[in-house]
This record gives C-alpha cells, structure tokens and sequence, in this order.
C-alpha cells in the first residue's frame, strides 16, 4: 500500500474538501484545495498535477501547506509589503486637508485659485523635504480617494440676465 502524503487530514475527508472547494469562489484557492483532496484520493503528485495542469512542486507547496496548517492555511496568501511611501499616513492626511481647505495662494506657492500636481510637488518638498514625482503624487492622491477634474473659469461679476440674452441673440442669428 502506498504512503499518504497527507499526515494531518485536521478532520477533513475528501468529501468535505470537494464541499468546500465549490464554495470557493476564487479559482486561485480552488485550485489548492483540489489539488490536497486529489492526494486525499489516493492519487500521487505527478498525476495531480497533470490533472490540475500545474507543476508537481506546486502540489506538494499545498500538502506541505495543509498538513501545516489545515484549510485555513491553504488558503491565506501572503503579498510582499511593497515599498515604503515617502510620506506617512499623517502626513498623507495633511496633504489631503491643505488640498480639501486652501489654495496654492493661501499657502504661499503661487497667485493660483487651483492645486495641480507640479504645485503640491513644491509644497511638498518645501513642507516635508521629500521629493516626489508628480505621477507618484498622482497616484497618492488616487489613493486618497481625491480625483482631477479640469478647472473651469466662472466670472465673479458676471450678469445672469445679459447671459440669457446673448445665448438668445445667438439662437435668433442661427434660425436666420
């Protein structure tokens, strides 16, 4: 009789890990859980694979990773961190407030009404001493929840009713 590779079934038999493979919904961890019930079955690593149509090593990661840890450990996945933003949260949220509650003018940029990312890259530099590209600067923004949209000029002083009949004026010179 042939060896398990399963030493630790954490009380799950074949049928229970087909149960809980077709309520897995994301094919990734499905994959995993098929491939420790297919061992569970009596098949070897080679076979399971050629099924699931991965490589053997891949097969043996999650009977390592099941007799470790059962289901719950099949199914965790680790990213790496990523690299570490040059700002912190706080001051991140600082960032998020000066654009929320003042203007470039107000805080002594530039005579402008409106932040773009060249802008808050000189605030930033001047405010933290950290340098940043302006697409990184877009892209904290993005995560932020903060997005573009383009200016529009309004005059301050402009007359509703002359507006009005201008844009008739220019209806009346169409239909003519």
């Amino acid at each position: 009789m042939k060896k398990s590779l399963i030493t630790n079934t954490h009380g799950f038999t074949s049928e229970a890990l087909r149960k809980e493979e077709r309520a897995i919904s994301d094919a990734f961890f499905r994959q995993r859980v098929t491939a420790v019930r297919l061992i569970l079955e009596g098949f070897s690593t080679v076979k399971a694979a050629e099924v699931l149509g991965i490589c053997r090593q891949s097969v043996s990661t999650y009977v390592k990773m099941f007799n470790r840890g059962g289901i719950a450990e099949l199914l965790q996945r680790n990213f790496p961190p990523g690299k570490q933003p040059y700002l912190s949260p706080e001051e991140q949220m600082e960032v998020k407030k000066v654009i929320l509650e003042s203007t470039p003018e107000q805080e002594g940029i530039e005579p402008s009404q409106s932040w773009d990312t060249r802008l808050l890259q000189k605030w930033i530099e001047e405010r933290f001493s950290v340098t940043m590209s302006r697409s990184g600067i877009a892209d904290m923004l993005h995560r932020l929840g903060l997005r573009w949209k383009r200016t529009t000029y309004v005059l301050a002083k402009a007359n509703k009713e002359k507006q009005q009949a201008f844009v008739h004026q220019v209806e009346m010179i169409k239909k003519t």
